[in-house]
């Protein structure tokens, strides 16, 4: 018998909505999973500071390799490492005009999350 292998494209919303792909070979309790998504977020800032009431756009392409471990429904680990690529932020303030454009270094990305259920 083989494993399920599981491709995906779609949109994830881990923190928020993304076009995404993913990859995911399952072998009994163990998970491994590959995942690149194109991250395009913004936010407006406050009242003061370089650009009062404007905007930022922060955008980049995380490419992730997890591992999930889940031996029963009510006990899961996971750990995952990775990197983000050609990330770029950019500042406009209230009228619109660009204030300021900085290409971003690819920045390692690494975690863990450990579930419980009782």
């Amino acid at each position: 018998m083989s494993a399920p292998v599981r491709f995906e494209l779609g949109q994830s919303a881990h923190p928020f909505v993304a076009p995404s792909v993913r990859w995911a070979y399952q072998d009994g309790a163990i998970e491994l999973s590959f995942l690149a998504r194109l991250e395009d977020a913004e936010f407006r800032f406050g009242k003061s500071g370089l650009a009062p009431v404007g905007v930022g756009k922060d955008s980049n392409i995380p490419v992730i390799l997890a591992l999930d471990y889940s031996p029963n429904p009510g006990l899961s680990i996971s750990v995952f490492a990775g990197a983000a690529f050609r990330g770029e932020l950019e500042l406009e303030d209230a009228s619109g005009n660009r204030v300021s454009k900085q290409d971003c270094d690819t920045a390692p990305l690494a975690g863990f999350a450990f579930r419980l259920r009782l």
